[in-house]
């Protein structure tokens, strides 16, 4: 097994509206796992990234019933080593990563070591194998085959994001999303 010194721990707090500005850059030339903050301290507590294949986890995402990567057990992480800007304006509008879940709930982005960027499973993997018969997001998700050990995350980037209260204004896709279920 590789051995990655002990994780870095960063605590970041933005707006929502500040968060492609701000966190975008920094996970930009990484690879990644996204989690909340209440399955960041189970994945502390075991030391271990778990897969979610037999859904003991909330998802994140709707479509993660038909993934790819959870019907084969694998750990869903996204790859922004090389990724073109248009390729990443397409991943954000099929998910996105950087406040992927409900208002209040604030992400956790877990970043793979180097040292284990040789076990990704590319998406392309995905597109030859199913198609598009399965979930999966070109260009930028990838997996991680099994449970990824503490061990072999460099850094935890741990956001707060301040729930701002909806003055009816239509400012970013979180008022929108307020208006909506009003």
């Amino acid at each position: 097994m590789i051995y990655v010194t002990k994780m870095k721990i960063i605590n970041k707090e933005y707006y929502s509206n500040e968060l492609k500005e701000n966190i975008l850059p920094t996970l930009q030339g990484k690879v990644f796992h996204v989690t909340n903050a209440e399955n960041y301290e189970s994945i502390k507590k075991d030391n271990i990234i778990k897969n979610n294949k037999d859904k003991l986890y909330k998802y994140s995402y709707t479509m993660s019933e038909n993934s790819y990567g959870r019907k084969r057990g694998y750990i869903c992480l996204f790859d922004l080593r090389n990724i073109k800007d248009k390729e990443l304006a397409d991943t954000l509008l099929k998910y996105y990563f950087l406040n992927p879940f409900s208002e209040g709930v604030n992400p956790v982005f877990l970043v793979l070591d180097k040292a284990a960027y040789h076990s990704l499973i590319s998406w392309e993997t995905a597109k030859k194998e199913v198609e598009s018969n399965e979930m999966y997001i070109p260009y930028s998700e990838c997996w991680y085959r099994n449970s990824i050990d503490l061990s072999l995350i460099s850094e935890a980037i741990i956001l707060n994001i301040p729930i701002v209260p909806f003055d009816g204004v239509v400012r970013n896709f979180d008022d929108l999303h307020k208006l909506i279920k009003e």
